[in-house]
């Protein structure tokens, strides 16, 4: 099931990211970084709890973290904010995403998290952690 989930969170983040006209590293893609352009790159990280059901549904969960790189320009870090902020907005609480072939439904499970501003020479990464999960029968 993971490969569904995967794809139902990377379409989600295809979505998300698309009114910025950033690209993004989608994960096993190859990707030519450019240090001084601005991307987002796919982290996916399963944390499934062995033997957990609800009733008779295998529990799937994890998180994803989105993170957004961005040039260092002295303009300031504002900038790069408001578009961490406005990729996270398609992630809200309660929103549930499948796969193209309609295998999964995943739910974000809680409200996405910009979780601080890694400076690392010549840019900035921002990390945005969206926690999920599914149930399988």
């Amino acid at each position: 099931m993971e490969r569904y989930v995967l794809e139902a969170l990377q379409k989600a983040v295809t979505a998300a990211v698309a009114p910025t006209s950033i690209p993004v590293k989608y994960i096993g893609r190859t990707f030519k970084v450019d240090s001084t352009d601005k991307w987002v790159e796919i982290v996916y990280i399963p944390n499934n709890i062995a033997n957990q059901y609800w009733d008779d549904a295998k529990t799937y969960r994890g998180i994803m973290r989105l993170v957004l790189h961005w040039p260092v320009d002295d303009s300031g870090i504002y900038s790069a904010l408001d578009i961490a902020n406005q990729i996270s907005d398609g992630f809200v609480k309660g929103s549930k995403f499948a796969d193209l072939g309609g295998n999964v439904v995943v739910n974000i499970t809680d409200l996405p998290n910009v979780e601080g501003i890694l400076e690392q020479s010549p840019g900035i990464m921002i990390p945005i952690t969206l926690r999920y999960n599914y149930f399988k029968a």
